[in-house]
């Protein structure tokens, strides 16, 4: 518990984008959340294979697919790694659980990874009629320029280079940001259309307002009575497009697909 504890203050300072935890962090919690709650109390001397076995076996019996578990799995050895480096866990624990393989097709009753397919036109412009107008512009912003949905809600106007015919965004917080690596998005004119739509009612340097939309949907469904009581952050987050597209998805009966 109490290298659970200290690794998670420092993921939290590790993993995080313009002084928010990113995802990762939010992934190692569930990692560490799954080893305190089966074996708490267990000293990190005691924790070997086996245990690690155990573990994984009990994540497949709770349900959670292949690659859910390997995930798991795979971060509580990060964790028991970076305890060597703090003086908290003996190497000779950290050699021990590097034996533990992941769970492999075929070989677990653990659902297999499904691979993800094309999302079909006619099930985007299905949700049209449900989403707000910010929230359409970063789907076809995706869609017209193949970025990530993190870096379609982080997007910044100061990042994109209109002095050419081909627009250029350069994200400073992108997947691959960490191995010292640049990330470049070409902007077409369908592109620039979008975010052309958006540049007058952003309040920020982001492109994509999050209060343009909740100023569209107070609207749509209170009419003149109307109050803005609630407050966004400056610019969505994946999560909260996910769940705007999974509610769009629902109303209009198709099956649920993911930007």
């Amino acid at each position: 518990s109490r290298l659970a504890v200290l690794f998670m203050k420092h993921a939290e300072k590790e993993y995080q984008r313009d002084s928010t935890p990113t995802g990762e962090a939010k992934n190692f919690r569930y990692a560490l959340r799954s080893l305190t709650h089966h074996f708490h109390g267990v000293r990190c001397i005691d924790f070997g294979p086996k245990k690690l076995k155990q573990l994984q076996q009990m994540l497949v019996d709770e349900g959670l697919a292949q690659q859910t578990v390997n995930g798991r799995i795979r971060r509580i050895k990060q964790v028991f790694d970076w305890g060597v480096s703090e003086e908290l866990v003996a190497v000779s624990v950290v050699q021990a659980l590097r034996t533990v393989t992941g769970l492999k097709s075929g070989k677990t009753s653990a659902k297999a990874p499904q691979p993800k397919g094309a999302v079909s036109e006619a099930f985007v412009d299905a949700v049209r009629p449900f989403v707000t107008r910010p929230v359409w512009a970063m789907i076809k912003c995706m869609l017209w320029t193949g970025c990530r949905p993190s870096e379609c809600c982080g997007m910044r106007w100061s990042e994109v280079d209109t002095s050419r015919p081909v627009w250029v965004y350069a994200p400073r917080h992108h997947k691959t940001a960490h191995k010292g690596k640049k990330r470049l998005v070409l902007i077409g004119p369908k592109g620039q259309q979008i975010l052309n739509s958006m540049r007058e009612l952003s309040r920020s340097d982001y492109v994509f307002d999050p209060m343009v939309g909740l100023e569209e949907f107070s609207r749509n469904n209170y009419r003149e009575a109307a109050r803005i009581r609630k407050t966004v952050g400056e610019h969505y987050s994946p999560f909260s497009l996910h769940a705007a597209i999974r509610k769009a998805c629902d109303r209009a009966k198709i099956p649920r697909w993911s930007p």
